[in-house]
């Protein structure tokens, strides 16, 4: 099982990233709002931590959404975990297109106060559908 890296307000709201580069900085921001992260180096470590483990979203780069005959990270993800909440991080604006398939929102890194709200919308969806 995934250990949340710090105890926090968001009490078991665990937020898997999975990212181009390392980001501290969005680690950090993450933390100081009140989420427990963790960075996973590869897609094959984030599809297995999300079968059996307590996590309310993926954040996925958008860099990292590539498909492999027709199949994404994102759908491998909503195969294992359906009611996850997989949100992908685009560099700079955010495109005017349609999700990709798994995909439940757009989100930018220049709008951080925005990914929180995204955030915070689809984890309170999850924790309404549970009771």
């Amino acid at each position: 099982m995934v250990k949340p890296t710090i105890n926090s307000g968001r009490s078991g709201c665990l937020i898997l990233l999975l990212l181009k580069a390392r980001s501290e900085f969005l680690s950090a921001f993450l933390r100081r709002n009140g989420y427990d992260v963790s960075e996973v180096p590869t897609p094959d470590n984030l599809v297995a931590l999300c079968m059996n483990n307590p996590i309310y979203a993926v954040i996925l780069d958008i860099c990292e959404l590539g498909e492999i005959e027709g199949w994404s990270v994102a759908q491998s993800i909503k195969m294992v975990n359906p009611a996850l909440a997989v949100i992908l991080l685009c560099h700079g604006a955010v495109p005017e297109v349609e999700l990709p398939t798994g995909v439940d929102a757009l989100a930018t890194d220049s709008d951080l106060p925005g990914l929180l709200m995204i955030l915070a919308r689809h984890i309170e969806k999850r924790v309404a559908a549970h009771n």
